[in-house]
């Protein structure tokens, strides 16, 4: 008989039944810190005898920094002393960010780690085109996208007027060397952006994540143009 073993089918076999196990959740918080309540599991016996469940939250109510967490409840038969088990994962993250379109013969370079927290960017131009007159600070900017999921400034300045004298200005920062999808660019454009980052006010992402920040981890998107 099913659920049972002995010449006489006296002993019990089966482990707790599972009538409920709540699925995982993934919400977005503007805050740092949110409060999640999940509807506890359901566990039975087809004896109707008594399950004792445990979980590694004490309440089904907990508030979660942003992260991801495993919830396990473990149910067990005192009876037969076998268990069943119920896990789902909760995930608490900002409101994720848009995709920032690179400036028009530039490109835009930001933190490929730890993104799900918040994007840092800088844009860039390429050796012989600049921004606008009297925007020429804007090409120093960070942009910035936290947990609101949007991007302030909202929109990266176009590089869009010609300048002979950039090309005389080796390593002029904001500015790349030839084309933006050679090799020589991209290094260009991930070691300048490495060094503004770690001097702004957004420092904390590099001296957080040491083993991160690095060249390598640094995306950078061309324009098409």
């Amino acid at each position: 008989m099913e659920g049972w073993s002995g010449e006489r089918c006296e002993t019990d076999i089966s482990p707790p039944l599972i009538d409920f196990c709540p699925p995982g959740q993934n919400i977005t918080a503007v805050e740092n810190r949110e409060t999640v309540t999940w509807q506890p599991p359901i566990f039975s016996d087809f004896r109707n005898e008594t399950v004792n469940v445990i979980s590694n939250y004490a309440n089904n109510e907990e508030i979660f920094p942003w992260g991801q967490y495993v919830i396990q409840y473990t149910a067990t038969k005192p009876s037969n002393g076998l268990r069943s088990s119920c896990e789902f994962t909760i995930r608490v993250y900002p409101h994720p960010c848009p995709a920032l379109p690179p400036p028009v013969h530039g490109a835009i370079a930001c933190n490929g780690w730890i993104t799900r927290l918040g994007r840092v960017c800088k844009a860039f131009c390429q050796q012989g085109w600049t921004v606008p007159r009297g925007l020429e600070d804007k090409l120093h900017q960070l942009y910035v996208c936290g947990a609101h999921g949007s991007w302030l400034p909202a929109a990266t300045v176009p590089c869009s007027d010609r300048s002979s004298e950039v090309d005389e200005v080796a390593g002029d920062s904001g500015y790349f060397p030839g084309n933006c999808t050679s090799i020589d660019a991209i290094n260009s454009i991930q070691l300048q952006y490495l060094a503004e980052l770690e001097n702004s006010s957004f420092s904390k992402i590099c001296t957080s994540w040491r083993d991160l920040c690095l060249e390598d981890n640094v995306d950078v998107i061309c324009s098409e143009n």
